[in-house]
């Protein structure tokens, strides 16, 4: 999915189809869990806020970057 929001060649409605309709889902209920584990396994436990939070920056660079109104 990065790869298609990063590639410039990719079209707007793509970009805003991905964006707007599949990534939060997906890094909410794929992502997360695997990534707070993977964390914790390596002794950086971090709050689910602070995964949440980086979410939300990364929403709001891709927004921005591209342009994109959801």
């Amino acid at each position: 999915m990065h790869e298609q929001l990063d590639n410039e060649n990719t079209s707007n409605e793509v970009n805003r189809a991905l964006f707007c309709g599949e990534y939060e889902r997906v890094y909410k209920t794929e992502y997360l869990s695997t990534l707070m584990k993977y964390d914790k396994s390596l002794g950086q436990e971090k709050p689910k806020q602070y995964y949440l939070d980086e979410l939300n920056n990364t929403s709001t660079q891709y927004l921005d970057l591209k342009k994109i109104t959801c």
